[in-house]
């Protein structure tokens, strides 16, 4: 697999080209170093690109090569207009993806810390806030909320369901800010500039271990029910690789590997699974 790290805005994605096709370009959405996306994610594509080359099932050995996206849109806009055959999405940016681009789901992932493919959003503030909990009653005119990007399951999707539901409105809040990923909203909120964040348990945990916050700098106020994982995808005419061949591949691939990848593994999945997230905008 390549490593070389090519770039995807917004800009240069409508002017790219088209690519040869023994060369299949991935992608992946935005989740904090573009270096550590080339790294960890691009060793599961190494071995996912040897087992299908040692499969036999092809005339001729495919390259993947690797494509950092700057933004979620800038994913889902790589897949509509040719420029990757194979990304990484969340759910509310895959379905995002299935309606703009006709992605197609190949495999969702197990979460390590729940054991299955599903993960939980969360919104949190400093353990110094007076914010307790979500109420109507407050006064959020007082504080500066935080999202991913208004692609984002957990980072957007999930909480602003949630404010619906209790009545509480953006525009009630001093200020929104959006992120660009679930590590910089958590640094956003460490550092001071935002009160209450929305991201999830696992970037949250990843932080935590990485040392961005310690364990008595945040709490969490609010966890959201059960959110189908993140998924990896094909474009709707990328037919080089069969998709069963690819399914297989995925979940192949050994757990030790996949641990790497803050993983147990990999999963068949399929565009129902994810009607949930669609029916949250409803």
């Amino acid at each position: 697999m390549k490593r070389t790290i090519l770039f995807l805005s917004l800009l240069v994605l409508l002017g790219a080209t088209a690519m040869a096709t023994e060369v299949v370009r991935v992608t992946n959405i935005p989740s904090g170093s573009a270096a550590i996306d080339v790294e960890v994610f691009g060793r599961l594509f190494d071995w996912v690109e040897d087992y299908i080359n040692d499969s036999g099932q092809l005339d001729d050995e495919i390259e993947f090569e690797f494509i950092v996206s700057d933004s979620y849109e800038a994913a889902i806009l790589a897949m509509k207009y040719g420029d990757v055959q194979i990304a990484r999405f969340g759910p509310e940016s895959y379905t995002i993806a299935n309606e703009q681009a006709g992605a197609i789901p190949v495999v969702r992932e197990i979460r390590v810390n729940t054991g299955m493919p599903h993960y939980f959003g969360i919104i949190c503030t400093r353990n110094d806030s007076d914010v307790w909990g979500l109420a109507k009653c407050v006064d959020w005119s007082q504080y500066t909320l935080g999202f991913v990007s208004e692609t984002s399951t957990s980072g957007y999707k999930v909480p602003m369901s949630v404010f619906k539901q209790i009545g509480i409105l953006p525009d009630d809040f001093k200020e929104v800010f959006y992120g660009g990923s679930h590590e910089g909203v958590i640094i956003a909120l460490v550092n001071g500039h935002i009160d209450v964040a929305c991201t999830t348990y696992n970037r949250y945990d990843e932080a935590l271990e990485n040392g961005i916050f310690a364990q008595n700098d945040l709490r969490v106020i609010y966890t959201s029910d059960a959110i189908p994982t993140s998924l990896v995808t094909r474009a709707p005419d990328f037919d080089l690789i069969p998709h069963e061949l690819l399914v297989e591949a995925w979940t192949s691939i050994p757990e030790e590997l996949c641990r790497e990848f803050k993983v147990l593994g990999f999963i068949p999945t399929y565009d129902r699974d994810y009607d949930p997230i669609r029916a949250l905008g409803e």
